[in-house]
């Protein structure tokens, strides 16, 4: 499951290209946390990118996990008028 996409309507989504939300979270609304890692072999054998993110990335480590794929966990969140409620917390990991 992905949130829909939405940007506030005077808002370039130029501005922020990498939310796929960018609105207020209001009491009511439910939204996703979802962090997450992908090993893509095509971005782990690309030089170019390698050399662009050479100081960010352990690419000895990263090349022993290619064959895993990668894992994303997912928190479906409530926005209530207190705070938030993580609806998924008692879901087994």
């Amino acid at each position: 499951m992905r949130d829909a996409g939405e940007a506030l309507p005077a808002r370039e989504r130029d501005d922020f290209p990498r939310l796929r939300v960018d609105l207020p979270l209001l009491p009511g609304y439910v939204t996703t946390i979802e962090p997450g890692i992908d090993f893509v072999p095509a971005l782990l054998h690309d030089r170019e990118f390698r050399e662009k993110h050479a100081t960010m990335v352990n690419w000895t480590k990263a090349e022993t996990m290619i064959d895993f794929g990668g894992i994303r966990l997912e928190n479906n969140v409530l926005i209530t008028e207190k705070g938030h409620g993580v609806l998924t917390a008692s879901v087994p990991l």
